[in-house]
């Protein structure tokens, strides 16, 4: 009788051991599923035009191997209308504070694009992250070293150059070096370089800083960024100065009102001709009460402005603003819906 109690009380206990084994397993292989759907309305008050727009449509799925391998891999099926392949990229950390990535991810370069899509306190990004740093995602290898007394990061890299999905052959690949202090609360600092050779004979570098205090209810942050053509001796500049104050709300359906207000501006040879377009954003965040995701109604009023002088160079950044008139000003609302699941 004895024997048959010891060999029952074993195989519960065996069986016992191996289930919290296999949660185990199941906790650390098991994929994670999120997403982000942004869609907006915007009215261009210059022409009285408007349309509707679902900026973003993202599923990224990603998971933790062993205590080690980490992967992700991110989808957007409506960059602009179209479908586009974002992410690809394992991580291996060895140590709590070094991460290496290898594939195609976010180049750790420009304030704006190191927090996410949701993070954003406004609409539309800043002209550094629109027109500086364009291409956010390259395909490389890169090192993050976090030193967790000070609190210092380091960002190092090595990338193709050209974008994301484009894999060309180089003689000269870009190169990335990144110091920041401080984390996402409280006060944080970087100094930054991004640069390489896109063609045989062309060179450029992207280096800048920014700044940010994030408090209990409020951010404050800075970023100026310049993209030198260094064969050329021309450079493009641009700076943003926002901040977002957020408000709890007991309210059904409302956790938090969060007025924002942004200052961006932008041009060539910033310090012999000043800024050659410059842009005022002041808005309202809504936040959303939801139970299995977050969710925020954003209300931006931008108005743009530009220097009317023959001499400027009209190219990429005065297309895609000021395709619409030839005045040196125009309003744009926006309306944007925003879900992060």
């Amino acid at each position: 009788m004895r024997k048959i109690v010891f060999l029952s009380i074993m195989i519960l206990w065996t069986s016992y051991v191996e289930g919290q084994n296999d949660s185990v397993v199941t906790k650390v292989y098991a994929p994670e599923i999120s997403g982000l759907i942004k869609t907006k309305w915007e009215y261009c008050f210059d022409d009285n035009t408007g349309r509707f727009d679902v900026r973003n449509a993202r599923l990224k799925i990603g998971g933790q191997l062993n205590r080690f391998v980490y992967y992700g891999t991110q989808m957007d099926y409506s960059t602009h209308g179209k479908l586009s392949f974002l992410d690809g990229y394992v991580q291996l950390k060895p140590w709590t504070n070094l991460t290496l990535w290898v594939g195609q991810f976010i180049v750790r370069f420009s304030e704006n694009y190191v927090i996410s899509q949701y993070q954003n306190i406004f609409a539309n990004r800043s002209f550094v992250a629109k027109f500086i740093n364009p291409d956010a995602r390259d395909i490389g290898i890169q090192l993050d070293y976090k030193i967790t007394c000070i609190p210092l990061t380091a960002h190092l890299g090595i990338y193709n150059g050209s974008g994301i999905n484009n894999p060309q052959w180089r003689k000269s690949p870009f190169v990335l070096s990144r110091l920041v202090y401080g984390t996402m609360k409280g006060f944080r600092a970087g100094v930054k370089y991004h640069g390489g050779k896109p063609t045989v004979d062309d060179r450029i570098a992207n280096y800048g800083f920014d700044l940010r205090y994030a408090g209990e209810k409020y951010t404050l942050e800075t970023e100026y960024v310049v993209k030198d053509s260094v064969n050329t001796d021309a450079y493009l500049s641009a700076a943003y100065l926002q901040s977002a104050y957020f408000v709890p709300v007991n309210r059904k359906m409302v956790r938090y009102l969060a007025p924002t207000i942004r200052g961006d501006a932008m041009g060539y040879d910033f310090f012999d001709n000043g800024f050659d377009i410059c842009r005022l954003t002041a808005g309202i965040n809504i936040g959303l009460e939801t139970n299995r995701m977050d969710a925020e109604i954003r209300l931006n009023y931008e108005r743009f402005m530009k220097r009317n002088e023959s001499g400027l160079k009209e190219d990429l950044y005065y297309s895609a603003y000021f395709e619409r008139t030839d005045k040196g000003m125009f309003d744009k609302f926006t309306m944007e819906l925003l879900i992060k699941f």
